[in-house]
Formats: C-alpha cells, structure tokens, sequence
C-alpha cells in the first residue's frame, strides 16, 4: 500500500525522492517502472532477519550441556562474577574484580575467546570492576567484539578507561534492546527501578584537591573534556540525587530434540532419503512393509524448556519494584535455580523473603553475595605451600584461604542450608550447576579448585611429577639438600629473630607484568613504614583480594583502617585498576563501626584525576575523603637564571610546604621525590624515607634512567622492575621495560644495600631464570605473598637451590626456551657459548638413551618376541620421533616415521641404520656449520647435500613461494631434555599390547607405499 501511494504522489515531491534515492533507483520516466520491480529493487528489512533465521534453525543444533560456573561469589574482598557455559558459546553475568584472573584458570566447557555477552545487574564497581581487564584477555585470545548488557550508563566505564586500556581491534558495543536471542537462549531484561533517589557523585561530596579548574593541562583527550563539560553543567543541579536503575536477567533454555542415531534408523530397516527428516522433526513414520518406527527410538535424549533467574536488589528502595513485576520472574517456564547478588542485608527482608517464598518448593536459590566465603584460585596456595617448605618466615601461611574447599568436599554439609523453609546454596567459586543433561548431578564442584595437600607433598618430596626412575632418585635427594640449605637460617632461636624485627614490612601483594596470571597477580606491594602506618605502592586489578588472601579478614581490616596514602606510580591498567576496590572497601569498613571516615592521601599523576574524577561524577561518589597528592609537584627542581644556568642552592619542589608536612607526619615519613619515569607519558618512579631513617625506593615500569639513580642514590632497599631476561633486551627497549641486568647495575650504581627484582613477564610464572642473578649478592627477587623486614631480607638469596629443585620442571622448560632466544643474538660469542653447551648436552642425552635401551631390551612385551636392536641403535633419531628434515639435515636415514623396528623388518632397515649411525656423527658439525645461519629463514636443502648420505626418499612435487623453516626450529624440538625422555618414555609404552600390532599394521602399510613410491621412479 505505501509503495502504491508513493507511485501515486507527485514523483518530485521531497518525501518521494529521499525515499528513491535511498533505494537507489531512477524513476524516470517513473512509468516504465512497475511495482513489482520496485519491491524487488527495495532493500531487506534487516531488523528481525537475526530471531527469524534462529527460529528456522534445527532444534536439534541447540546446546545439549547447558550450566552455571560460579567465578567469584561476590562476598567482601572477593570477586563477584557468575558464568553461563554451553556447548556453543559462553555468557557472563557481573564482571568484578579479578573475573579475567580466575576464569582464565576455572574448567570451562568454553574459553573466554567465545564469551561475546556480558550482563550487568548494577553499575557498580562491585560489578564492573573486572570488566576493562577481562577485555584485555579477550583481545589477547583472539576475540574481536563483546556487547554488554546493563542499566544505563554502564558503557561509561569503558569509555573512562579508554584512556590506558588498549583495545585496538577489539569492539565494545552496548545492548539496549529488551531481549536476548540466541540458537539456545532466550534472556529477558527486567528494569526495576528505586522508590527514592540514589546519592551520587558531585563537586559537593568530593574533596578539592580533585576539581579540574585547579589544574591546566595541555592536550586533553575527548573523554577528559567531555568530564570537565559535564562536571561544569551539573554544578546547578549538585544536589539532586541521582536516579538509576537496575536489570534482572530470565534466562529460558530452548527445548532441543534428540540428535538422530543413523546406525538405529538402519537396524529398523529405514532406507535414507526423505523419511530420515521426518523421524528428525520427531514424526513416527510407517514403512512399506507396515512396519512402525517411532521417532524417541531413533532419537537421543531430548531437553524440555527450563529457566534461570538472574538478580541483584542492592538495596531497599528497589524492593517495592520487584514486587510490582513478581509475575514476570513467578511465571517462568520450569523455573530451576534463581541467583541472587542481593546483599544479604536485603535478603533478610520480610518483603523480600515473601517474594522468594512465591516460586515452587522445588526451585534452588543460589546466594552470590557477602553471605559467602573464599577468594577462589587454587594454585596460590598450592604455590605458598610449596614456598613455605623453603621459609615459612619469608612465606606466611594465607589466612584468607584457610576455609578453601579441599579434596573430599561435602556440598550438601557445607553449601547448603534452610532459609525460611526453602532450599538455598551459598555459592563459592568453582561450584557448577548444571542445568542440561537431566542425568548430570545437579551441583558439582570443580576438581581442579580443591585443594589436595598430600598431592602437593607427594609432588615435592616424592618427586610425582618426574616420569623416569633413574632421575627421581636424584631429584628427591637433591630437593631434600636445597630445602636444609633454604631453612638454614631459620636455626636460630624464634625469639632472637623477633628482637631484631625491623621495620619497614614489605609484602608484595602482586609481582606481575600486563596481565595477572596463576601465580602472579597485578602489581602491589604494602608496606607498612612502621607499626599500623601502611602505605601501598600501586594496586593492580585484585589488589584487595590479595591482601585478604593473606592476611585473613580481621587483618584486612585493621589495614584497611590504618591505610594512610596510596601511590601509583602510572596509569597503565594492571597499576591502578584495584584503587577504587580498596576505597570503597575503605569507606564501608569505618562505616560498619560507626566511624568516621579519615583522610587518605592518594599520590598520582595529575592525569589520573580525569578517571578518578570521572567515576565519581557518573557511578559512585568514592573521593570524598581522599587528598590528591601530585606526582609533578614532588620532582626536585634546580634554581636557573636567565641563561638556563643552574644556581647553586637547595632544591625546590612545587608542593605546598605546609601541605607536605601534614602529608609526612600523616604517614610516619620524614622525605618523600620523585621524578620521571622512561615508559609511558605520566610514569614516575618514587623514594621515600621512614621516620627512622630508612630509605627505599620504587621504580615504577621504566627504562634505566640517570635520575632514579640519583634520587635513590645510598638507599637501603631498591624495589625494581625486571620485566624480562636480558637476551630480550630488544623486546624490553620496544616495550620501555628493563632486563634483569639492567636493573642490577641500576642497583649497584645507586649503592643500593639491596635490589628487589619485580614485575615479572608470564614466561616466569612461577619464578624467574636465575643466571643473572644468583651470583649477585645483594640482589633477590619478589614472589606474590613475600614478606620480609630488613632483618631477613637476606634469606632469600638461600632459596635459589631450593627454586630449581622444587621446580625443576619449569626451570628445565624456561633454560630450553633461553637458549632458543640465543640463537636471535647478534653477539658471536653468545652463540658460540650457546653451541658448547648443545654439544654437552648432546652428550648427556646419549647417556640416557643408553640406559633407557639397556632397559627397554630387557622388556618383553605381553603376547610378542623380544625386541631385538643393534647395539647401537640409540642413535636412531627417527626411532626417537625427530623431525625427518633434521634427519636429511645430518644425512639420517629415511623411512617412514614413528616406524616400529619389530623382527620382521629389522632386516630391511639394516641400510637405514648405518646411514643413521653417519648422520648422528655429523649433529654438531652441522649445528656449527648453520649457527651463522639460524635467524635468516635459510632452507636447509643446501645442509643436506653437505651433510653426507641419506636414504633415497621419494620425490615430492615443488612448492613455490615456500621455504623451509630455520633449522633452529628443528634444533629446539632435538635438545630438549624432559621431552626426548619422555617421548622414549612413550615409545617403549606403545609397544606393548594390542597398540603394537595397529602400529606395526600402520608402519608395514607405510613401508609399502614408499616401495611403491620407489617403484615408480
């Protein structure tokens, strides 16, 4: 009808034209146009072609395993977050505060490359927190686009960290629309809005120190000038409190039919063709002969509609809204499990009870809120345990994980309970509860997250984690030696060591570069400068959660009441993402006992106030009580003339005297400078003396610079960033970090007593390559959940040994990927260094694939003969699974690869053997001869005809445009100690039982097809 009326109007009118012209079609003369051909030309309405082409979809392509993973339960310190998983992607409800960190580690039946929807119950940094750190992860797994589903305003954090976060390529969208549709989940947005006005964020309640018209900088970007803009509109309107709402999630499971069984439509004598499709739709079909197939006996099992709720009433004011619109949340569809991040202030509400008392006695109620219990992640404490055996001084036991489930937990004794006669679960991270198959048990908890100590010991002391006998013996004896020599200075009487405690108290909250890993968390150290006086020195994302995790919650507390400054050295992510956590967490502790808040002085760079400023204006008022103190306004500055010459005479810092005062008696410090820093714009590094005298210094993330030096010049502790091994300086300067030796010589230039190296890359996660700084004396390095005082800093030096004993198979793997690097210097002498430990390494394996032949030869496997090998058969590095290109490279001997030399073809490889024996001679020679060579990308074709004889291989068609890898790649996959081992380990393994008969089938079919091969050359 519209298309007929616009041919019936006048063709030149606006309307008409703007409407033609955005079909891009030509209309005269407009007569010979039809209707028909303009419908045709007319572009798709697009809008719904998304839900219409889902409902055409097969039911039978919805997921068949649906279940919820809870990533954080949302109680105090912890992290808040809930996980949707299918089989076919992965949906997030909350974000808080470490979600990247433990979901990364937490069994998912997808990774977070699938996760592409993320829902917000409130905007909230409870909530959100997470949500810029878990965006990194994803880019770096590969993801290109996530929408986020929430109350109004939450695309605001994201545009607030747009500023440090890099997130080129990947694509943050906000979802608006009422409902979510999937190929397996339909999710309802329910809005629930507050009886009365929530306070928010104003000039009013924010501390002058932070206004922006205080300060001029040069080059804002838009976000800053947009906050300022906003900040100075609102100033009329202050006072109005602010009206925000909340969204509540309906999560309905689609039904799914029964995949189709071929094999059973065979057996009831269906002939393929149009009857499959209809026993697929689920329709009983008759057959020629008479005969009836049913359609749920050739179907697998089937899954009914069911649903989920997701909610957080943060408060009482919402209440009133959530019983206005029970019915939405009471009628759904075969209600299971409802979730509720309601605080339990809230829950314990009679209102809200009566609302929970609505849904069938059937239907579980899951707390994720302060209710619950548990930090999540495993493997910190698995590590601490593991440190502990080595100094229990140096590594305290973690007081906030002393509750984590362990091996053998009990859901029903320990999570569940009786609520006003309903049946509710308190959630901890890792519990599952799964929705889809029926058969599955209904709650579930991930074994990977319990903790097992008798594992934990039988790897340590009982060396679990080697495969070979001959060199377990040697690691149990060699743990045992390091661990005496690590607890030697603990032989002292316990109260002599507590007289000569010192402060300060450095504990290092995270050791991590970027992003946070299994054992390493974002940046953090605390110290406390003397006693109930704590300064902390950057707080990366989860920043809160470590100090609960090892101090337990009645010393978190006392922390949180006796923090009096924060410094952030710059504004990159995993610095400062945790700030806001630990205000708030702050804030709510003075509250809980009825004090007042105290002032928190928080050094940063001025940019920094632009963030800060800018959450506070549009989330949660969080700097009423926090003094901004600017890292500008304490660099030294030198007195000059008109000429630019310097005038002798004291220095001078731009801060306020009487404002610097009131800041060092507020935190026990009598000097505190800083001064630039070489990594990003706006990076400082920082030294600060104690009351008593004791100088230490901070270098942030930076390049060596000259000024640190001086500034820190005679201190007593350097706490300094080593981002990598020095054989990476290359990737350090591109990426404006230091190496390991440049923070040393940093160290020893400023005559530093001692060097505390941090800030490792995730190549070391559980420690560093020790190389370079064994040998140093006054130098050791940081771990997560270090403590240590200047009267025993010392000790760590005595855990080297002990590092490599109780680690020693991620030792072993880091030294093989360090000699990797080596072969890209361009130092000659590094190389050539590099090439003498290859060949004493060569030596060594020979030695083991001796002993392992000795033993091999004497097994006998179950329905065979005995193997029977020439006695030099160990040099056979096909037999070995080594790449055949490095074969050919050394003139090996050809075949087939992974062949079995059994009695009947040993014969017919007797000639491939000898021409090994010539090749396994030649290894070195060869690795010298190509060592110029090994970054260049050469071929290694002309090695081949310099390397002696092989065995005549088929020829193979040309590829164009294609050269063959480095040799180096082959050498790396050679000289690998514990691989080779235990790829031998497989070897002898796969030739016994019914597998040795398939292999040799295999093998024999090989030989035959390069005969052939031969044949026809």
């Amino acid at each position: 009808m519209i298309i007929n009326r616009l041919l019936a109007s006048n063709i030149s009118s606006p309307i008409t034209k703007k409407v033609l012209s955005h079909n891009k079609i030509l209309l005269f003369p407009y007569s010979t146009l039809t209707t028909e051909e303009l419908l045709l030309s007319m572009p798709k309405n697009t809008k719904n072609l998304k839900s219409l082409a889902l409902k055409k979809k097969a039911v039978f392509q919805r997921p068949y395993k649906i279940y919820w993973q809870v990533i954080g339960a949302g109680n105090f310190c912890g992290s808040t977050s809930l996980f949707l998983a299918t089989c076919n992607s992965c949906y997030a409800f909350n974000v808080g505060e470490g979600t990247q960190r433990i979901a990364g580690f937490v069994k998912l039946e997808k990774s977070l490359n699938s996760l592409r929807n993320i829902f917000i119950t409130d905007r909230s940094w409870k909530n959100i927190g997470g949500l810029p750190g878990l965006c990194l992860s994803m880019r770096m797994y590969g993801a290109h686009n996530l929408e986020i589903h929430g109350p109004k305003g939450c695309m605001d954090i994201y545009q607030a960290t747009r500023n440090f976060v890099n997130l080129r390529n990947f694509n943050v969208q906000e979802n608006s629309n009422k409902q979510y549709l999937d190929n397996g989940i339909e999710i309802e947005k329910v809005i629930l809005d507050s009886s009365e006005p929530v306070e928010k964020g104003t000039k009013d309640n924010m501390h002058p120190s932070w206004e922006l018209e205080n300060i001029y900088m040069k080059n804002r970007s838009i976000w800053e000038n947009r906050i300022v803009t906003e900040l100075k509109e609102n100033e009329t309107d202050s006072g109005e409190p602010d009206e925000r709402s909340v969204q509540a999630y309906v999560c309905k499971f689609l039904p799914r039919a029964g995949r189709l069984d071929p094999e059973k439509c065979v057996k009831f004598g269906v002939p393929p063709g149009p009857l499959f499709g209809e026993l697929k739709a689920g329709k009983d079909i008759t057959l020629p002969n008479g005969t009836t197939v049913r359609a749920r006996d050739v179907l697998g099992e089937s899954a009914d509609t069911s649903s989920a709720i997701v909610l957080e009433v943060p408060s009482l004011h919402y209440i009133e809204s959530l019983l206005q619109q029970s019915t939405k949340f009471t009628e759904a569809e075969n209600l299971k499990h409802v979730f509720h991040f309601t605080p339990s202030q809230v829950i314990q509400d009679p209102r809200y009870i009566g609302w929970m008392q609505k849904f069938p006695s059937s239907v579980q109620h899951i707390f994720l809120n302060d209710s619950c219990s548990g930090v999540g992640l495993v493997a910190p404490k698995i590590h601490q345990t593991k440190m502990r055996l080595m100094n229990p001084e140096l590594f305290p036991p973690l007081a906030g994980m002393e509750d984590h489930p362990c091996k053998g937990f009990d859901i029903q004794k320990n999570l569940f309970e009786d609520f006003h006669g309903m049946k509710t679960v308190k959630g901890i991270c890792g519990l599952r509860i799964n929705e889809r198959p029926a058969e599955e048990e209904e709650f579930e908890i991930d074994e990977a997250n319990l903790y097992n100590e008798e594992e934990v010991m039988s790897e340590v002391f009982d060396a679990s984690n080697i495969r070979l006998d001959c060199e377990k013996e040697e690691t149990i004896a060699e743990v045992k030696s390091a661990l005496e020599y690590s607890n030697s200075a603990l032989t002292q009487k316990s109260g002599e060591r507590q007289e000569s405690k010192k402060y300060p108290e450095v504990t290092f909250l995270g050791t991590a570069s970027a992003l946070a890993g299994k054992y390493r968390n974002n940046t953090c150290i605390l110290v406390e400068v003397k006693e109930d006086h704590f300064i902390i020195m950057d707080c990366g994302e989860g920043s809160l959660g470590q100090i609960f995790r090892i101090k337990g919650l009645e010393q978190t507390k006392r922390i949180l009441k006796n923090l009096k400054a924060i410094y952030v050295s710059h504004q990159h992510a995993d610095h400062h993402l945790g700030s806001i956590d630990i205000l708030q967490a702050r804030e709510k502790v003075f509250k809980e006992a009825n004090l007042d808040v105290p002032l928190l002085y928080f050094v940063v760079t001025n940019r920094y106030r632009y963030y800060l400023t800018a959450y506070h204006h549009s989330f949660e008022p969080v700097l009423g009580n926090i003094h901004l103190v600017s890292c500008e306004d304490l660099i030294f500055h030198t007195p000059k003339n008109e000429f630019m010459q310097e005038i002798p005479g004291d220095r001078l810092q731009l801060i306020d005297p009487a404002l610097k005062k009131e800041f060092l008696d507020y935190t026990s410090l009598s000097g505190i400078e800083t001064c630039k820093a070489v990594h990003c714009a706006h990076a400082y590094c920082v030294s600060m003396v104690t009351g008593e005298g004791y100088k230490f210094t901070y270098s942030g993330d930076t390049r060596p610079v000259q000024r640190l030096i001086e500034m820190g010049k005679g201190s007593d502790l350097l706490i300094h960033e080593a981002t990598m091994e020095h054989i990476l300086l290359k990737d350090a300067i591109v990426k404006k970090h230091s190496t390991f030796t440049e923070a040393i010589e940093a160290g020893k230039e400023m005559e530093a007593k001692f060097t505390v190296l941090t800030h490792f890359s995730q190549r070391y996660a559980k420690m560093p390559m020790l190389n370079e700084i064994e040998d140093q004396e006054n130098v050791v390095i940081a771990f997560d959940n270090l403590t240590f005082t200047p009267a025993n800093i010392h000790q760590i030096r005595l855990l080297y040994p002990a590092l490599k004993a109780v680690f020693k198979n991620d030792y072993d793997a880091m030294c093989d990927r360090s000699q990797i690097h080596t072969y890209h210097t361009d130092d000659e002498d590094l190389r050539n260094e590099q090439i003498e430990k290859l060949k004493y390494q060569y030596e060594g394996k020979q030695e083991n694939f001796n002993k392992i032949h000795e033993w091999r030869m004497k097994v006998k496997p179950k329905g065979r003969s005995a193997i029977k090998r020439p006695a030099d058969e160990n040099k056979d590095y096909e037999d070995l699974q080594i790449p055949s290109t490095l074969i050919k490279a050394v003139g090996g001997g050809g075949g087939s690869e992974k062949k079995l030399k059994t009695e009947e073809n040993s014969e017919k490889e007797s000639d491939n053997q000898d021409n090994s024996d010539v090749g396994s001679s030649k290894l070195i020679e060869v690795v010298e001869k190509n060592a110029d060579d090994l970054d260049n990308g050469n071929t290694v074709a002309e090695e081949n005809r310099k390397a002696g004889p092989s065995v005549e291989q088929p020829k193979k068609k040309k590829k164009t445009g294609k050269k063959a890898g480095p040799l180096v790649d082959e050498i790396k996959d050679i000289m690998r100690n514990k691989y080779l081992a235990s790829q031998l380990l497989n070897v002898v393994n796969r030739r016994s039982g019914e597998s040795m008969k398939e292999e040799s089938e295999e093998s024999s079919e090989g030989d035959r097809k390069i005969e052939k091969s031969k044949n026809s050359m």
